[in-house]
């Protein structure tokens, strides 16, 4: 039969490697909303803390800056 969702999400499927990009990315996404949501006197502070280090960099800061 088929089976419940939880119960074909393994760690070792075939969509587990899928499955952890999509969360890593999903995650980033979200830290980047939350840095947008920040007062403009945390915005530094919030980006280092929430912000991967790849992506700690002056270019991706000012991207950020332009969202805001």
């Amino acid at each position: 039969g088929i089976k419940p969702q939880d119960e074909t999400e393994d760690e070792n499927g075939p969509f587990a490697s899928y499955n952890t990009y999509v969360e890593r990315e999903m995650g980033a996404a979200i830290n980047t909303v939350k840095v947008l949501q920040s007062k403009p006197e945390n915005l530094v502070s919030t980006f280092m803390l929430l912000m991967p280090a790849n992506l700690q960099t002056p270019a991706d800061f000012a991207r950020v800056c332009d969202m805001k």
